[in-house]
């Protein structure tokens, strides 16, 4: 999906998709530490269409 998780800070970053309807993206995070000793935590995120465009036609629009 072209997203990266910066170990040092947790960010992620990148460019997502543009779905033309909600999408739900489901993922999982695994640690471990010195001793190989690992906990797996499952997320998600949600991504939806942008309705109100970029303002670059010079319309306000506030219509979901």
């Amino acid at each position: 999906m072209n997203l990266s998780l910066n170990s040092s800070t947790g960010a992620i970053t990148g460019t997502a998709p543009s779905p033309t309807n909600a999408t739900t993206y489901n993922f999982t995070i695994r640690a471990t530490d010195q001793e190989n000793q690992s906990a797996d935590r499952n997320f998600s995120f949600t991504i939806s269409p942008n309705y109100f465009g970029d303002g670059s036609d010079g319309a306000l629009n506030t219509t979901p």
